[in-house]
This record gives C-alpha cells, structure tokens and sequence, in this order.
C-alpha cells in the first residue's frame, strides 16, 4: 500500500511538471513590444536627394485603386481599401497605460519591415510612457470591422531623444516588424529631403483614418513652414496623425502629425535627414 501511494505521489509529481503552457489569442499580449530611443543629432548619416522613382512594391494580383470624389471639401472616402496603395496604411489602434485608455492613429508600410508613423502614437510626452498593445489593420473598413490584413504580434518601436525629452518637433517614429509585413500589404517608397519647390509645386495627398473610421484623403498643394516641415489647408482630423503625405507616384514625401490651434493650418514631419537618421539605425532588437 505504501509503495502503491508513493508510486501515485510520483506520477503526480510530474504531472505537474508537465502542464501545458498557455497560448495568446489575437488581441492577447504576453509580451509587451520592444521600444528604442535614438539620438538623430549623434550619428552623421550619408544623405542626398533621390531621383524621383516608382519604387513602390505592390504584391501581385493586387488591385491598384481608382479615386472618386465625394462633398464640397475634397476630401475622398475610400470604399474599398483592399486595393494598393490603400492597403499600405494601418489604422493603429494602441493603448496608452498613463491615460488607462485606447487611442487611434495611423501608419505607412515604407518597406518589407518598417512603419512610419507619427511619434504621439508610440510615446506620451506629458506622462514620459510608451504605448503597449498596438495593433495594425492595414485596409481597415470600419463598416465591416474587417482589414485586409491585420498585424497584432511583436514589433519594435522607435523615437528621437529630442522627442522623450518635450521637443514636439520631433513629432515621428519607427515601427519595426519582425516578420515581413510590407511583402503582404505592398509599401510605398520613402522620398528622402527634397528642395523646397518640388513641395509646393506638386500636387500632394494626405491620408488618414479620421476618428479610427474609414479611410479618406485630401489632395492639394503644401505651403514650407521649415526645413523640416510643410503646412497645407488638407481636411484631416483626429486619428490621422502618422498618416503619410504621398505624391502619384506612391511616393510617401511627409508624415501628417498636427493642426494648427489657432490658424487653418495643418502640419507634416518632411523625410528630412533627421528623420533618415532614425529610420536607418531603426531595428528589430528583442
């Protein structure tokens, strides 16, 4: 009888050794995402213009979109965004542990594994905290709750220190993916610093989802407020800020950051060298 007990003590024993480790669901995180600062001002990074080229990446038998118009403003609601470029932008739904509350914004696929976005939506200045629990729904349609491909495991997310120590201007981040994103959703190709009469001759166009909703964008001309910003009378709203500034050639040339408290003024981060900088040294780091 006590050889009998103690065998049933063993077997218990390594049963409980043996319990199975439990699994995440989507939208479950056991493991918070991975944050970098990078000092932009630090390192020299070898910086010219580029030619103005379609290097974009658009994943075959994926449908270019066509654009219609719709209101007195301009402002262009996209119905289907399971077509390129639209498919490029995530509407980022992230949660902010300082302020106990899930916010919206939006995001650029600009290769195979790095996102642009605007740097509120991974950092709170006030607080000194990093966003957790982001996810990504690239061609999202909020009529149906539904994307054309949603990201919602590990990232790596990037800041300037000019940014987590109060400097707004410096108001643009990096995500980088460990898996290759851009290969499924497509990318647009990154239009490093150009001289200030390629911005205000050209046609531009913003995009966003405002208030987390469907995707729209605006198109017009930009006004240079610095060498590292444009200004422009585009229509966005809340839950754009990180959506990209493009040309027609798919061309990402800004990313949409803030409006103006007192003028008609809407605000981008231009693809200057500082914002080169960060994206460069910008990686997966686990």
């Amino acid at each position: 009888m006590k050889k009998l007990l103690a065998l049933i003590l063993i077997l218990a024993s390594l049963m409980s050794l043996a319990v199975i480790p439990a699994v995440a669901e989507e939208g479950e995180w056991a493991t918070p995402a991975g944050c970098g600062i990078i000092d932009v001002d630090a390192e020299d990074i070898l910086f010219e213009d580029e030619e103005e080229e379609e290097d974009y990446f658009c994943p075959e038998g994926l449908e270019k979109a066509s654009e219609k118009i719709i209101g007195k403003d301009n402002r262009v609601k996209i119905s289907n965004c399971n077509k390129f470029p639209y498919t490029t932008m995530a509407r980022m739904r992230f949660y902010l542990p300082c302020c106990g509350g899930w916010y919206v914004g939006t995001g650029t696929m600009v290769s195979k594994t790095k996102f642009l976005t605007a740097a509120h939506c991974l950092y709170c200045q006030k607080h000194r905290t990093w966003a957790s629990k982001c996810e990504f729904w690239f061609g999202y349609n909020s009529r149906k709750g539904t994307s054309y491909y949603k990201y919602t495991g590990r990232y790596w997310q990037w800041v300037t220190t000019a940014y987590t120590n109060g400097d707004s201007s410096y108001d643009y981040g990096v995500v980088v993916f460990p898996t290759s994103v851009g290969s499924k959703t497509g990318y647009m190709k990154p239009l490093w610093q150009k001289a200030n009469s390629y911005y205000t001759k050209k046609t531009l166009y913003v995009a966003g989802y405002p208030g987390g909703r469907n995707l729209s964008y605006c198109k017009g001309k930009v006004k240079i407020e610095d060498a590292n910003h444009i200004k422009y009378q585009m229509d966005t709203e809340g839950g754009q800020s990180g959506g990209p500034v493009y040309n027609s050639s798919y061309q990402i040339v800004a990313i949409h950051h803030s409006a103006s408290v007192y003028q008609d003024w809407n605000h981008a981060h231009r693809l200057s060298k500082r914002v080169k900088t960060l994206f460069t040294q910008a990686k997966y780091n686990p």
